[in-house]
């Protein structure tokens, strides 16, 4: 199973939002279809000082601002 970075590709005019999905989607039913027979997960409830929940909202502009200060990552293989 190659991973997104082997996917996309500078220049590549088939990389739509269709694709994209269709990428993840692809993936997903194959991890689904290669664990199937695995034990279910066992999730514990944990105890947290501060649910998410308790968090305050944040507008789209706040999230952009975070966004631009963080510093660029990427794998080692990505193209672009």
């Amino acid at each position: 199973m190659g991973g997104w970075c082997a996917v996309q590709k500078v220049g590549d005019t088939q990389l739509s939002a269709d694709n994209f999905a269709h990428y993840f989607a692809t993936k997903i039913d194959r991890i689904r279809a290669l664990t199937v027979s695995s034990p279910s997960s066992v999730i514990n409830d944990r105890s947290v000082d501060q649910p998410l929940s308790d968090l305050a909202p944040v507008t789209a502009d706040e999230v952009v601002k975070i966004l631009q200060k963080s510093p660029a990552k990427q794998c080692d293989n990505y193209i672009l």
